[in-house]
């Protein structure tokens, strides 16, 4: 089992936001009990959470994600702020400065620190790939025969978002720094590298 939450602690991506606070807590690792478990020092070394839980990312600034009975983000007061969707077994990657929660069945996007950038209304969405993220709503997921792999089908509306929540029916490739899309409403428009309106 430590095995496996070694790999996705090297599987996570390191997450790099342009201004951070200097004061952080740096994670520790606890084998008294006979197992490894992981909490949080301040910079001056004081224990700011005990080592209770079997996983933890490294540094924590205003959100950490944690294992404990199940994944989670916990802010310092260690209440959960949210639960990331599980992807290969593990929290969700961040792509593009976001990545993925569930709030009951449905999913939206946080960043690092916990701030939910869009909020979770989607029945299922994509990561972040060239400033747009795919979203469907209604559909189900599909198993293979092993019921170890599946995808999502179906459903009644399918769909782009970009960072700023704003929702696209259509979106076409990528053509040097732009790409046309039509907006929910029929309107064309045409976006920027990274999902942004730059011609109406």
């Amino acid at each position: 089992m430590n095995r496996f939450f070694a790999l996705v602690f090297l599987l996570l991506p390191v997450a790099c936001l342009a201004q951070r606070p200097a004061d952080y807590w740096v994670a520790y690792t606890d084998t008294s009990s006979g197992d490894p478990l992981t909490g949080y020092k301040s910079l001056d070394g004081n224990i700011a959470i005990a080592a209770k839980y079997l996983w933890a990312s490294d540094t924590f600034y205003t959100m950490a994600i944690v294992f404990d009975q199940g994944w989670i983000g916990i802010n310092r007061k260690q209440e959960i702020i949210l639960r990331p969707f599980i992807f290969d077994n593990g929290p969700d990657y961040v792509v593009e400065g976001l990545f993925r929660f569930v709030e009951g069945e449905k999913m939206g996007f946080a960043d690092p620190d916990g701030h939910k950038v869009i909020p979770a209304r989607y029945d299922f969405v994509t990561p972040f790939e060239e400033g747009l993220a795919a979203y469907t709503l209604g559909g189900y997921k599909q198993y293979d025969q092993s019921r170890q792999h599946w995808w999502w089908t179906g459903g009644y509306e399918q769909g782009f978002v970009n960072r700023d929540g704003q929702e696209f029916r259509e979106a076409g490739p990528l053509q040097g720094k732009r790409r046309k899309a039509l907006t929910r409403e029929g309107k064309p428009v045409v976006l920027d590298g990274k999902g942004r309106i730059i011609k109406k």
